[in-house]
Parts: structure tokens; sequence; C-alpha cells
């Protein structure tokens, strides 16, 4: 996963899977995944242009932890996104850890994408990761 995404989106993965696991207790990428995702950002931090950069400590970084961070330290979007993750919404989570993924056809607001809910309307990620970008 940490490979193939763009450097801006370590910054928003960072948030989320510290919030997962320090806030949450849950870990659903493993220790090595998450140093590698520290060093990424390590590696790439000068060309990181990220609204939520401010909220990394490049010293955490390098201690691999996001521990220092407070409940009201992250922003809404990326507690949505956590919990999202953690009741287990594989549509919502296939497109960040399928580097193959691409919407399924037919999908408009009124008449769901093949494996959506029908009950509420398609899911939009970019619109949820805006932020992110």
């Amino acid at each position: 996963m940490i490979t193939y995404l763009p450097a801006n989106k370590c910054v928003s993965w960072f948030l989320v899977h510290s919030y997962l696991y320090y806030r949450l207790d849950r870990a659903e990428i493993t220790d090595s995944e998450f140093d590698q995702l520290c060093q990424r950002l390590i590696k790439e931090w000068d060309e990181i242009d990220h609204n939520h950069k401010g909220l990394i400590d490049i010293e955490a970084l390098k201690a691999g932890s996001g521990f220092y961070l407070t409940e009201d330290d992250y922003p809404l979007i990326v507690k949505n996104i956590a919990h999202r993750i953690q009741n287990g919404d594989k549509d919502f989570i296939q497109p960040f850890t399928d580097p193959g993924w691409t919407p399924s056809p037919g999908g408009t607001p009124s008449q769901p994408a093949q494996g959506e809910p029908k009950d509420s309307p398609p899911l939009r990620v970019e619109d949820l990761l805006k932020p992110f970008k």
C-alpha cells in the first residue's frame, strides 16, 4: 500500500492509522507498514504539500509514532475514515488497499454501482479526501 500512494496521501494515512492505533486501539496495518509509512514521509517531507502536514511532528516520525497526537488534534475527516475502516466498510477501504481498483461502472446517485448499499447514495471517495490532497 505505501509504495503506490502519492506522498500527500501518506500524510492522510499516517493520521488515520495513528488514530486507529492510539485512539481506537486497533491496528489495521502492521508495525512494519507503519514504519515504512513514517520513513516515506521523512524521505519526501520537503516535497509534501498537505493541509494537515502541520499536525505531524518530524521527530515522532523518526520514532515511528503518532502517540503525541491528542483526540482534539485529529481532523474530523480522519476520525470518520478511521471509524469506517474500524467498522469493516470494505467498499470504502478497497480503493486504498488495491492498486488495481477501478470504480464499478453504472453507478449514479439514483442507482448505486455494483456492490454499494441500495439505501444510501454512492460513496465518492474523492469528495471525502479533498482536504487530504
